[in-house]
């Protein structure tokens, strides 16, 4: 076999070797490694055969506990620290006088900064170890974030997100790293879905906190967007110091478990790194470079990513802005504006964010479990996506028949589009062989981020040049169209 090409079986990869975590359950019949066995049952969202060691379903319920909760709340503040902008940008604009092309420049640069740091981010981290790394990065953007109520001029503002990419950028692939230290392959897809969860949970509560903290407008002779950029900034510091604490460096430091439990765990998990032990000196780091990028299917799944974030970060960070447009009568018309219009209500569009996101929560924990239950990834994400893309580029006729049916479609695309977060982050992973993973999963972010450089740019010369959302919402939707599509065709690869 093409040590690039992992085994394929139903779309996903599939390790040779009997018994391996990644392959066929032992005693279990060939089809049902594919489609789930019936007779699973589900514990905390997760296919778990009657015949499993009670020893490792215990050790791996404990670091679940420990683990999970630690590492959505680091979700939660990396995209709560990152999107707050989105949420001040009515008053934030206004008050700067900042256009459409400066807004767009400043998120873009956060993007730009994030994809460059993704692969150096985490060759850093694997020298280091992901419990300091992470506790580290967690007080630097925390600093940064708190530094952004002191903006100013269109120069700090760019600063300060170019700045913010580059911490934040190495938080998502060590958890990733995390979680195959900690969690055999066949049992990662829950982990990941609710790290994709926290980002719900973040964009959900980050609109309520918004509307409260822009609230607070001139007390203490300060602006609403300066409070809320100092108060979301904070906690990030503090988890920091908590993440030095509570998180085990590896199994073998998890004195919460029995050395029983220990042993079982990293047998599990050690079975989905039969090539060697987690250890990279820089030479290994760089041929598992070169392994992925020969590897065909991983540039089909970047590709994909590209398209998907494109559309998904341009629509996430204007939905308060389309939503303010599609309150004022502006969303389709030249007077469409990134800026709130004196005497217009700017809370109000802040407050309906909340919809989409508390729909993506429950989306994401469905399509998870039920992908996790039938062993299955790519249809569930293609038809999901393919839902989203549809209703996002019929997003400007159903509004114009009525706002409230735009309103909803939107909101629903949003959900649909978020819900496949975690799943398809999960895609890399089942196509990595094992080692490769430390590489592969944030060069495919890097990918990923890259359409927060472009769909903002794109996004703000469509308003200048056609007036309205009505082309954004028609190229993003042809965009996670042409997504879905590729999965197939990678799926039948």
């Amino acid at each position: 076999m093409d040590p690039a090409r992992p085994a394929k079986r139903s779309g996903a990869a599939v390790s040779e070797k009997p018994g391996s975590a990644a392959g066929q359950r032992a005693g279990q019949p060939a089809g049902d490694a594919v489609l789930g066995n019936r007779d699973d049952k589900m514990v905390d969202g997760e296919a778990v055969s009657p015949g499993a060691d009670p020893v490792l379903e215990r050790a791996l319920a404990k670091i679940s506990r420990r683990v999970i909760p630690l590492f959505m709340a680091t979700v939660f503040m990396n995209y709560l620290d990152r999107s707050n902008l989105s949420y001040a940008a009515l008053v934030l604009n206004r008050d700067n006088g900042f256009d459409a092309k400066t807004f767009a420049t400043g998120v873009s640069l956060f993007f730009a900064t994030f994809a460059a740091f993704q692969v150096p981010a985490n060759l850093v981290m694997v020298r280091v170890g992901f419990r300091p790394w992470l506790a580290f990065l967690l007080v630097a953007w925390g600093i940064v974030a708190v530094c952004f109520m002191f903006i100013s001029s269109a120069w700090s503002f760019y600063l300060l997100r170019l700045l913010l990419g580059v911490f934040e950028a190495g938080a998502f692939p060590a958890m990733w790293y995390a979680l195959s230290v900690f969690f055999p392959r066949r049992r990662v897809t829950m982990p990941h879905a609710y790290l994709a969860m926290g980002i719900m949970l973040s964009n959900m509560v980050g609109s309520l906190l918004a509307t409260g903290l822009l609230a607070m407008d001139g007390l203490g002779g300060l602006r609403g967007w300066q409070w809320l950029f100092m108060l979301e900034g904070i906690p990030s510091i503090l988890l920091g110091g908590l993440m030095f604490v509570l998180l085990p460096g590896s199994i073998a430091a998890a004195r919460f478990l029995t050395p029983e439990e220990r042993e079982a765990l990293a047998a599990e998990v050690a079975r989905d790194h039969l090539d060697g032990a987690l250890n990279y000196d820089r030479r290994t780091l760089l041929s598992l470079v070169r392994l992925v990028l020969a590897n065909g299917y991983f540039w089909m799944l970047f590709t994909t990513g590209l398209l998907m974030s494109t559309a998904a970060t341009t629509y996430g960070v204007f939905t308060p802005i389309i939503f303010s447009n599609l309150l004022n009568g502006t969303a389709f018309s030249n007077a469409a504006t990134v800026a709130a219009a004196a005497g217009s209500k700017t809370l109000l569009p802040v407050a309906l964010t909340v919809v989409p996101y508390t729909l993506a929560v429950a989306l994401t924990y469905l399509l998870a479990a039920s992908m996790q239950r039938h062993n299955e990834h790519f249809i569930h994400i293609f038809s999901t996506l393919m839902f989203s893309g549809v209703l996002m580029a019929l997003f400007a006729p159903l509004a114009h028949a009525a706002v409230a049916a735009g309103f909803v479609a939107l909101s629903v695309s949003l959900a649909t589009s978020f819900a496949t977060t975690g799943p398809g982050m999960v895609l890399v992973a089942r196509l990595c062989k094992g080692r490769e993973l430390v590489v592969a999963q944030p060069m495919s972010n890097t990918f990923n981020v890259l359409g927060g450089v472009i769909g903002p740019p794109v996004t703000a010369a469509l308003l200048k040049t056609k007036g309205g959302f009505t082309w954004v919402s028609v190229l993003m939707g042809l965009l996670v169209v042409a997504c879905s599509s590729m999965l197939i065709v990678l799926r039948a690869w």
